[in-house]
């Protein structure tokens, strides 16, 4: 009777009446297999990696010679991930990895499969480093800025470089090799005896809209230009076409734009946003087109508006609330999807009351400017121009 009690002690003991020493001489309660995680789990130190680990993060040093190699088990993946200074080394990782600051690699990252980069992504050091790319490159988004522009006037009536036309209501291409945008085409409304500069339309690192090398300001002159290549027209050079339809989710142009005197510009004729893809008209007035959704300065005060039109069916007009003044830079945004339309200025969208459309089947858009001078120039500047998709 007295072996049998001293067993019963025993087992008491070892199953969570009481405190235990492991291997490692460090006490902690007992048994994990039952218990869970332990209150307190030192480092189980073992000749060779056991097959299972007993908890999730269960840390084990293996022995080798006077050293020793620590690992913890990586109960989702179901394995042993060594631990070197606090990280994972030689670690699959089958989930989301979110890394919320700076990530160095000092050697080569093999990535397999869907890579999602969010933020800011410099590729290369210091003009030192080469960057292959083994396939397409598939951009949503065109920019330009206008930073570094290699350029040339194309004359489209007439089919040749030897230099834009300022003959009435000519076509014109400014070709920009190797921009994301490619080419824009501009028209001015009459002819003018002036000399077409791409030193002057282009300067500063800015698209000069309203420039003396594009129109005699003195001639209450306008110039429309469309990004990305000729709308519709006889001769087509490029795509402009930002939206169809038939076929896109949801897309926009945006562009940030400098005027320098707001009261030089002519009431309905400074006009950003998309048009329906056609041969542009003469009067230069934006509502002249078909259809369109575009932000509208509507007095020469800087009263800057939003207006639609389906078909030729009659202007639909909200004022955004925005009042543009001297010297002031704006960034105008439109989206467009199959049926709806949106406006936003520096980031924050417009309420729109009456302001709406819902395009029709087959429409196509392209991403359109337009500025007329009131006899003296307002200085518009393009600082850039940018479309794509509405992500």
């Amino acid at each position: 009777m007295k072996r049998i009690a001293s067993y019963a002690l025993i087992f008491a003991l070892a199953f969570g009446l009481g405190t235990v020493f492991l291997e490692t001489g460090i006490a902690q309660n007992w048994p994990p297999y039952f218990s869970g995680v332990p209150s307190y789990q030192p480092v189980r130190y073992e000749s060779s990696l056991p097959t299972f680990g007993r908890f999730p993060g269960e840390v084990v040093g293996v022995i080798s010679g006077t050293s020793s190699i620590l690992y913890f088990w990586d109960a989702g993946d179901g394995d042993w991930e060594r631990v070197t200074g606090g990280q994972e080394e030689d670690a699959t990782f089958d989930g989301t990895v979110t890394v919320t600051g700076a990530f160095a690699a000092s050697s080569t990252v093999a990535v397999t499969g869907a890579t999602t980069l969010n933020g800011s992504v410099t590729l290369g050091d210091a003009n030192t480093d080469d960057i292959t790319v083994n396939g397409p490159v598939i951009s949503r988004i065109k920019r330009e800025a206008f930073d570094f522009v290699p350029a040339m006037l194309w004359d489209i009536t007439n089919g040749d470089f030897t230099g834009g036309s300022v003959a009435d209501t000519n076509e014109n291409l400014i070709v920009l090799p190797g921009s994301q945008v490619g080419a824009i085409y501009y028209r001015v409304e009459q002819a003018f005896g002036g000399t077409l500069s791409l030193g002057v339309i282009l300067a500063d690192g800015e698209l000069k809209a309203d420039s003396a090398s594009l129109l005699d300001a003195n001639d209450n002159d306008a110039v429309e230009f469309v990004f990305g290549g000729t709308p519709a027209a006889a001769v087509n050079y490029g795509n402009p076409v930002i939206f169809d339809e038939d076929v896109s989710g949801e897309a926009y142009c945006e562009v940030s734009i400098t005027v320098a005197t707001v009261a030089n510009l002519t009431a309905d004729d400074f006009y950003f946003g998309v048009s329906l893809n056609a041969a542009l008209t003469d009067g230069f007035a934006i509502n002249g087109d078909n259809t369109y959704a575009v932000f509208i300065m509507s007095d020469n005060a800087g009263d800057l508006d939003i207006e639609t039109e389906l078909n030729g069916g009659g202007t639909l007009n909200d004022d955004s609330g925005t009042t543009w003044t001297d010297g002031q830079t704006k960034v105008l945004r439109v989206e467009i999807s199959a049926d709806d339309v949106d406006f936003f200025v520096d980031g924050t969208q417009v309420t729109q009351a009456n302001a709406v459309l819902d395009a029709d089947a087959t429409d196509r858009f392209v991403c359109k400017l337009g500025v007329r001078s009131s006899g003296t120039a307002a200085g518009v500047d393009v600082n850039y121009v940018e479309i794509g998709a509405v992500q």
